[in-house]
C-alpha cells in the first residue's frame, strides 16, 4: 500500500552513510541465511539495541522522526506496539539478491520467549496482525521492489510503503546492477478490526490465508 509518502532525504542521507560505512561490520550487521540469493546483511531489533549503535555513530534522532512520520502517514497511532520477531530492522543487500515469497507470523514466533508460543500453527491470526512500515533508503539502478499480492510496486527512493506481512504474501524483484538496496523496516502489532474497518485487508484475504 502507497500513500505517497516521501521522507525528506536530509534525514535519510545519514542512515544510508552510516549503513555504506559499515554494512561488513560483523560486530553490527549479521547474515540472513534464510535469504539464499545474492548477499543481503541486517540489524534487526534495532530498538533494543540503542546504547550499542548511538555509540558507534547511528541516529536514532533521525530514526525516530522518519517511524513516526510513517506511522501518521499511514494514520496508525504513534504508540502502536512494535512486534517482538524483527522490530524495526536495516538491510543492506546487493545484485543477485531478492526476498522469496513468504508471509510473517501474527503472533510471536522469533523474539524473546518465542518458546512459550512453539504450540501456536503459523497461519495462528489473533487480535492483531503483523505489519511493517518500510522505506526504501537506497533504490538499486534496477529491481529490489517490494511484490504485494502478486502486484508489483515500483518505490521510488526515499519512499514509504505498508505491507501487511501477516496477512498478505510479498516478496521483492531481483536486484540488478551495482547500488545496493537499503530498505528501513517497522514492525508492528495492529488491531485486525481496525484493518478491517478501514478496508486496508478484507475478511476473504483472512480466509484465503487461513486456508492457504
Amino acid at each position: 500500500m502507497r500513500n505517497n509518502i516521501h521522507i525528506d532525504p536530509k534525514l535519510t542521507f545519514p542512515l544510508v552513510q552510516w549503513v555504506l560505512n559499515r554494512f561488513d561490520n560483523e560486530n553490527i550487521f549479521d547474515d540472513f541465511p534464510d535469504h539464499p540469493t545474492g548477499y543481503v546483511r541486517c540489524i534487526d531489533y534495532i530498538h533494543d539495541k540503542k546504547d550499542k549503535l548511538v555509540s558507534d555513530g547511528f541516529s536514532y534522532d533521525n530514526l525516530e522522526i522518519i517511524h513516526k512520520e510513517l506511522l501518521r502517514g499511514f494514520g496508525f497511532d504513534i504508540n502502536l506496539p512494535i512486534e517482538e520477531n524483527m522490530g524495526i530492522m536495516i538491510c543492506y543487500s546487493t545484485k543477485g539478491h531478492r526476498v522469496h515469497l513468504h508471509n510473517d507470523t501474527n503472533f510471536n514466533s522469533e523474539g524473546k520467549g518465542w518458546e512459550l508460543n512453539q504450540h501456536i500453527p503459523n497461519k495462528f491470526i489473533g487480535d492483531v496482525i503483523h505489519a511493517r512500515l518500510n522505506i526504501l533508503l537506497s533504490k538499486p539502478t534496477k529491481g529490489g521492489n517490494p511484490i504485494i499480492q502478486d502486484i508489483e510496486y515500483n518505490i521510488d527512493e526515499n519512499e514509504g510503503w505498508l505491507c501487511v506481512s501477516g496477512i498478505k504474501e510479498h516478496a521483492t524483484t531481483e536486484i540488478e546492477g551495482d547500488k545496493p538496496r537499503i530498505i528501513l523496516s517497522f514492525g508492528h502489532w495492529v488491531p485486525k478490526e481496525e484493518l478491517l474497518e478501514r478496508g486496508i485487508i478484507t475478511h476473504e484475504e483472512i480466509n484465503n490465508f487461513k486456508l492457504g
